[in-house]
């Protein structure tokens, strides 16, 4: 259990590897991450998760404030999800954080992730040498069950609120997806596959002026 900390200013992944965690680092293993502050921290190139990543992991992330978290490239400025297990990310406070896939929250496949309760605000997908910037508050590249969560005012070239891709593709109960920016999919992009469909149950998406609440394409 890790309870009751600020962690601030950490650097990781400066290299190829991939490997990310500039605040936090969890690979292969199942902690409960609670009640702390994790701020500032700076993910090189081609890493993965400047504020937390967790990898082979079903670790409890639970009431933390994970803000001003910066990836250089790659995904998840906040939280980074990937490889096998069932990380519950709940009831945390995402803002502010800067990436270009995911620049709040990125799941990769395999990854079965529960994604609930968040506020998940302000952060910032941006532009660079990878391709268009996708996912603002939530970027999922497979599975993921997000539900009931509130995203808003995030902003990426696709997808502002959440930018959906892969297979099986995720579930969306109850979330208010409101005034995210993107001029396609304000609210949500759907990149579907042939074989799979996302599934949207009882959710608020609510457009910026002028942009398009939900845009599908695939």
């Amino acid at each position: 259990v890790l309870s009751g900390f600020t962690i601030t200013n950490g650097l990781g992944g400066t290299d190829s590897t991939g490997v990310g965690g500039g605040g936090i680092q969890i690979d292969s293993a199942s902690p409960t991450i609670t009640g702390n502050v994790i701020t500032s921290h700076r993910a090189g190139v081609n890493a993965y998760g400047a504020g937390i990543s967790a990898r082979a992991s079903s670790a409890l992330i639970h009431g933390n404030e994970i803000t001003n978290n910066h990836g250089e490239s790659r995904e998840g400025g906040g939280v980074f999800i990937g490889d096998s297990g069932s990380v519950q990310l709940i009831g945390n406070h995402i803002s502010s954080n800067v990436a270009y896939l995911g620049a709040g929250v990125a799941v990769n496949p395999s990854a079965t992730p529960t994604i609930e309760n968040n506020t998940i605000t302000g952060n910032t997908a941006k532009t660079g040498n990878i391709g268009a910037s996708e996912g603002g508050g939530i970027f999922s590249y497979g599975f993921a069950a997000i539900i009931q969560n509130l995203i808003s005012g995030n902003s990426a070239e696709q997808g502002g609120g959440v930018y959906l891709q892969g297979e099986p593709t995720p579930l969306l109960v109850s979330n208010t997806i409101a005034n995210n920016d993107s001029a396609d999919g304000s609210g949500v992009y759907d990149f579907a596959v042939p074989t799979s469909q996302s599934q949207f149950v009882n959710n608020l998406i609510i457009a910026s002026p002028g942009q398009i609440a939900l845009y599908c394409d695939g």
